[in-house]
């Protein structure tokens, strides 16, 4: 482990001495956390067999388990924070309810804490921080994604009646109320700086300059650069930034701030996705080491946590519809978090329908 952990650290300042070579991040950083995962997995190793060995060393009757229960309550409580917006009820509804199943199905699936043993109880303990992780990026995914729906929707719903009238060759006058309409609305809600302003005045001032028997091409022409820079507003009030290394640049073009934004999103919905997943797969592990070993336990309780192991992997698969750039599209769904509260429902309901297989036993004292 310590040889594991020492070549960590010399790959660590070799990584960092050669940072602006682009070519050997990516191999160098493979080593590097491949090396800290050998230590850790030295780490697990060696505390485990050490509680084997020497019961009087393990984790076995402490309050950790309690402790840890907690801390996962807290995580629950911490990230139901006041970031939703509360008008697309159904979306809010959602993610109320899936912070409230993933609760369920964590202490739904600790079966018995005496069940654990010392082995059971270091490996509760080691894997309690991963999990935590990933329920932290998870929660947070939650309100990145309630966000990228509620603010495409916002978008489209400003903007559409201005296409709708440019498609229909409604006259210059009323496109550029439209317009001004959905201007005053950006201006009047969000914070804008003065360089912002300038544009989207000047962009309105040549749809005024328009001959009233313009087309509406010209018209959109005219008012494309307002119509960006609205856009840009709206993105950046709502948190989503571009990666500093693309606004440093000279003269970015809209298209390339919505690239930037776009990675931002594939990011985003990559690690939501992945650590849904894996909050599945360590719950039915915490499942399997609470499990009581007694005869009562029947084959459906199995399926149902292979069920649960099964849908995590499918969920932390989702992750690569970034290499296709289907999830932009995906995520400009409001469907999103109500799919999920409804896997979660299943799930849950799946565990509970498992429990009915049980056959009490009475315990003699």
């Amino acid at each position: 482990m310590v040889s594991r952990l020492v070549l960590a650290c010399q790959y660590g300042m070799t990584l960092y001495f050669t940072w602006h070579y682009c070519k050997t991040r990516a191999p160098l950083l493979i080593i590097l956390f491949s090396l800290l995962a050998a230590a850790a997995v030295f780490l697990v190793g060696i505390n485990v067999v050490v509680a084997a060995v020497w019961p009087a060393l393990s984790l076995e009757k402490t309050h950790l388990v309690e402790r840890m229960t907690c801390l996962t309550l807290i995580i629950h409580d911490r990230e139901a924070g006041p970031r939703f917006f509360p008008q697309d009820i159904g979306i809010l509804i959602s993610s109320v309810l899936i912070i409230y199943l993933t609760y369920q199905l964590y202490f739904d699936n600790i079966s018995s804490v005496e069940a654990l043993g010392p082995i059971g109880q270091h490996l509760w303990a080691m894997l309690h921080f991963p999990f935590h992780v990933c329920l932290c990026l998870m929660m947070e995914g939650i309100n990145q994604i309630f966000i990228w729906a509620y603010l495409w929707a916002g978008i489209s719903q400003l903007f559409n009646p201005l296409m709708s009238g440019i498609n229909s060759n409604t006259p210059v006058d009323e496109l550029r109320d439209m317009l001004g309409e959905a201007l005053d609305d950006v201006l009047n809600r969000f914070t804008t700086y003065m360089d912002q302003f300038y544009t989207i005045e000047s962009a309105y001032n040549a749809t005024i300059a328009l001959p009233p028997n313009a087309t509406g091409t010209e018209f959109i022409e005219k008012a494309w650069p307002a119509i960006m820079e609205t856009v840009t507003i709206i993105v950046h009030n709502f948190g989503w930034k571009i990666p500093k290394e693309v606004a440093a640049k000279a003269n970015l073009t809209f298209q390339e701030v919505t690239d930037a934004v776009m990675k931002v999103f594939d990011l985003t919905f990559g690690y939501f996705c992945i650590c849904t997943g894996l909050f599945l797969i360590f719950t039915t592990v915490f499942a399997i080491l609470s499990l009581p070993r007694d005869p009562h336990h029947f084959r459906m309780r199995r399926v149902s946590t292979g069920t649960i192991a099964l849908v995590g992997l499918g969920l932390a698969l989702l992750s690569l519809m970034n290499i296709s750039g289907k999830s932009q599209a995906v995520g400009q769904s409001p469907w999103v978090l109500p799919a999920l509260a409804l896997i979660m429902l299943f799930l849950l309901a799946l565990h509970h329908f498992a429990q009915g297989g049980y056959i009490a036993s009475i315990r003699h004292h």
